[in-house]
């Protein structure tokens, strides 16, 4: 049987400073709100089938794997022709990410679906920094429309300057980790590397940069002004 996928966004991700301790923490925490979909984007999407009420592993080939999905303005549609169905006997799991990544599950480096490489460092409005990520349950002989809620893996924050600030002034967080590895099964980011620097994305006066949880030193010179 044949279900269309269908995709409500939810943000259940921000960025906190903590000053209580001697580090800075950024943890993922809920209250993020951010745009929802724009038309062309592109999500990818896995089906693994259960065994006895139990998770199969993401990227089993009995299932879609990693199947782009284009948003056309009112709904998603596969850009394969590849769909999804159910045999009615048992239930999938249905994941489902974006940036969409042609490579991942395929390309030496990204074989790994439980530590897939992503980086946000760099101009940050050149490309899609936000990982966001979803999973749900199809149960069998459901004919539900399929509803994917997504979470944000990583975390943005948000950079203010007071008074006039030129125009073309560019904002940058240093000394940061750029670079997580994404499980993609339990929808979790783990920051690995050496630190590097990303370059913030103006929006109503306000510089934001995305990155992964992680703590950072106290005392440690995190932006840079480029006026």
């Amino acid at each position: 049987m044949k279900y269309w996928l269908y995709i409500s966004v939810f943000c259940i991700a921000a960025v906190s400073c903590s000053k209580d301790c001697g580090d800075a923490a950024i943890p993922p925490e809920p209250g993020r709100n951010v745009r929802e979909f724009d038309r062309g984007d592109t999500l990818g999407l896995f089906t693994v089938a259960r065994s006895g009420g139990q998770p199969g592993y993401i990227g089993d080939i009995t299932g879609l794997i990693n199947t782009p999905y284009v948003f056309d303005g009112r709904g998603w549609n596969s850009a394969t022709g590849q769909e999804i169905f159910t045999d009615g006997e048992g239930e999938l799991d249905v994941y489902a990410y974006y940036p969409y990544d042609s490579e991942m599950g395929s390309v030496e480096g990204k074989l790994d679906l439980t530590a897939y490489p992503f980086d946000v460092s760099g101009d940050q409005s050149a490309r899609e920094p936000d990982f966001r990520w979803s999973a749900s349950v199809l149960p069998a002989g459901s004919e539900d429309v399929i509803s994917l809620q997504f979470k944000h893996l990583f975390c943005r924050v948000a950079i203010s300057i007071a008074g006039d600030v030129p125009d073309g002034t560019e904002v940058y967080l240093y000394n940061i980790l750029t670079k997580a590895y994404i499980n993609l099964q339990s929808g979790t980011a783990a920051a690995y590397g050496g630190t590097g620097s990303a370059k913030g994305v103006l929006q109503d006066g306000v510089y934001y940069v995305i990155v992964p949880a992680q703590s950072v030193p106290a005392g440690t010179p995190l932006v840079l002004g480029d006026i």
